[in-house]
């Protein structure tokens, strides 16, 4: 027996919601292991620095700013499935079931894409953590300055935070874009 379009969208917007707060979920995680690997990784490093100078080279800093950055690119993408789930759901499906309930008001994706509904918080903590991170490397690299290894990695570290920059704004972009054209 076929659904009815308001039984259909109802089930498939409800099955949508599901996969976005288990996609929330999987970001709350990354950003966790994010948070507590690039931490330990510089306080490791630098406890085995500040003893003995021939133990671990400084230049090794640079490995928990490189992670920040990875770890960020990860979490940026799952920011974006969240959002093209939203996007999805508040331009077909809520337009259907505002419809078929005869909704007085909005519903949840509409309401937030409203001007001053977002926050900003979680983008600074987030790319904070990496720019800390990625500061501390830059730092850590001129102590011994070599040329090649040095420079190399320097400009590595600071091509990955323009491109993670970038990755922290396109999920917002894509959402004013749209992810497809009606």
């Amino acid at each position: 027996m076929p659904m009815d379009k308001c039984e259909l969208a109802w089930k498939q917007y409800t099955e949508l919601r599901k996969e976005i707060l288990d996609t929330k979920q999987a970001r709350i995680r990354v950003i966790g292991y994010k948070i507590t690997l690039v931490s330990a990784g510089i306080a490791v490093i630098a406890a085995a620095f500040s003893g003995k100078f021939d133990l671990v080279p400084l230049q090794t800093l640079v490995i928990p700013a490189f992670a920040a950055v990875f770890f960020d690119i990860l979490i940026n993408s799952l920011t974006i499935s969240i959002k093209r789930n939203g996007c999805f759901c508040r331009d077909y499906l809520e337009p259907i079931l505002k419809d078929c309930a005869d909704w007085p008001s909005i519903l949840w994706e509409e309401f937030m894409i409203q001007p001053g509904v977002k926050e900003q918080l979680a983008f600074i903590g987030n790319f904070g953590l990496t720019a800390l991170a990625s500061i501390i490397a830059i730092v850590a690299l001129f102590y011994p300055f070599d040329p090649y290894i040095s420079t190399s990695l320097m400009i590595l570290l600071v091509v990955l935070l323009v491109y993670d920059f970038w990755t922290c704004l396109l999920p917002d972009k894509k959402e004013k874009e749209g992810f497809a054209k009606k």
